[in-house]
């Protein structure tokens, strides 16, 4: 039975999903803070970033699986799976931030 260990370059993708999902989710909380406060074009650029770090988190996580199913990649540890659990809270962060953005929208343009 052979033996893989995980690399220097694993272990570092799998901080690179944890670094952009966090970034993520920070980014969508600030978007939505910025959504309350009306301040609407501060809020898309805000969800831009979200979609960009989202992105990254997803680049790293697509990486990994694909060095998991080509048999690369070690058993799977507990920072894998952490990181995945980043992966999806920023995911759903940046759809609950979206969402909120056009409640705010709403609620503005309606003058409430």
């Amino acid at each position: 039975m052979e033996v893989l260990l995980m690399t220097v370059s694993d272990t570092d993708e799998m901080m690179t999903l944890i670094s952009a999902a966090t970034n993520a989710r920070d980014a969508a909380m600030a978007a939505m803070a910025s959504s309350r406060a009306g301040k609407f074009a501060q809020a898309d650029q805000r969800l831009a970033l979200v979609g960009q770090y989202v992105q990254q988190a997803q680049d790293a996580h697509t990486h990994l699986l694909t060095l998991e199913a080509r048999g690369e990649l070690p058993q799977v540890k507990l920072l894998l799976v952490h990181a995945e659990s980043y992966l999806t809270n920023a995911a759903t962060m940046q759809a609950v931030a979206t969402e909120f953005q056009a409640v705010y929208q709403r609620l503005a343009d309606a003058n409430i």
